[in-house]
């Protein structure tokens, strides 16, 4: 239960309150998770669409695929609310401080405006038959986690919050061997309609 406290959402504004499955599959991530890994449960929750549509970032796009940028609601509430906070911290709690003895903030809206950019994409699953479905053939699929739309992501680098980029140890394009997507127990999975985003190699 505190961890639905936690990572919180809210009737108001979604417009659902008479739906339950929705909610029952939301809650139930917490079930899953309680004695698991923070990472994972919140990683779950980033996928539902009801966490989605709350705090605004299901549809979003990438720049180049809408000429609009992308909306910064869950980029900044991630690391607020449910993660790193607005202040450095030393081990025993206290706030971290610069030599002038002002408090360190753990993020910039710099960082803010780039992690937004990592939120692009998301949309709900397709409906099935077998779920909840208030408004008939007018339903959307709540309760399954988002899929990501490969054309509506943003591909271009994203900075972490010290240094560096996100992404930085896996193995550039030139650095693998020649032909390794050829290679023996590769696997392909579909990720779009697009040709030219049509494949991906795992």
């Amino acid at each position: 239960w505190i961890l639905s406290q936690i990572l919180v959402l809210s009737s108001d504004g979604l417009g659902r309150e008479s739906e339950i499955e929705p909610w029952a599959s939301y809650y139930d991530i917490f079930v899953e998770h309680a004695f698991g890994n923070y990472y994972d449960m919140l990683k779950e929750v980033s996928y539902s669409p009801l966490m989605g549509d709350y705090l605004t970032y299901r549809l979003n796009q990438a720049y180049a695929s809408d000429k609009k940028y992308p909306d910064e609601n869950y980029a900044r509430e991630i690391m607020q609310l449910f993660s790193i906070g607005l202040f450095k911290l030393n081990d025993d709690g206290s706030p971290q401080k610069n030599s002038d003895g002002e408090i360190l903030e753990t993020y910039t809206i710099e960082d803010i405006v780039t992690f937004a950019r990592i939120w692009t994409g998301f949309d709900r699953s397709n409906f099935r038959n077998n779920i909840e479905a208030k408004n008939g053939d007018q339903s959307h699929n709540n309760v399954d986690p988002m899929q990501i739309k490969a054309g509506w992501r943003d591909r271009l680098p994203k900075t972490k919050l010290e240094e560096g980029y996100i992404g930085d140890g896996f193995p550039l394009c030139h650095e693998l061997p020649a032909q390794d997507f050829l290679r023996e127990g590769a696997t392909f999975e579909f990720t779009d309609v697009t040709p030219a985003e049509g494949t991906g190699v795992k």
